[in-house]
């Protein structure tokens, strides 16, 4: 499964999300920005369950990222298709052993208690 979020969100008919990020991603590179973000962690919104704000855009959250995300499911999440699975997170070597990295596809409690 290939875990680019922009191609997960055009598979499963989230074509206004990939649009809102491109245009957020060229705004950053003609304005020189190399910036980077992790997508998925957008998507689903923050702890207590609220959407996230980029640049000025508000991001739906999705019920399949948050949980990738091991967070708790909230009532306003978007969800398609009821067989919407996110791909599996990838752990990193950079990040390996740092707390809430313990596991890079299940939720363990360490995991989501981060």
């Amino acid at each position: 499964m290939n875990s680019d979020a922009r191609v997960w969100l055009r598979e499963n008919g989230y074509v206004e999300i990939v649009e809102m990020i491109n245009a957020i991603m060229a705004e950053w590179k003609t304005s020189g920005k190399r910036t980077r973000r992790n997508w998925w962690e957008v998507m689903a919104g923050t702890k207590a369950g609220k959407p996230r704000v980029i640049e000025g855009r508000v991001f739906p959250i999705l019920a399949a990222a948050r949980e990738r995300s091991c967070l708790p499911p909230v009532a306003s999440a978007l969800r398609r298709r009821t067989d919407e699975r996110a791909p599996d997170r990838k752990l990193q070597a950079r990040w390996a052993g740092r707390r809430g990295v313990e596991s890079a596809s299940a939720c363990s409690p360490s995991v989501a208690s981060a």
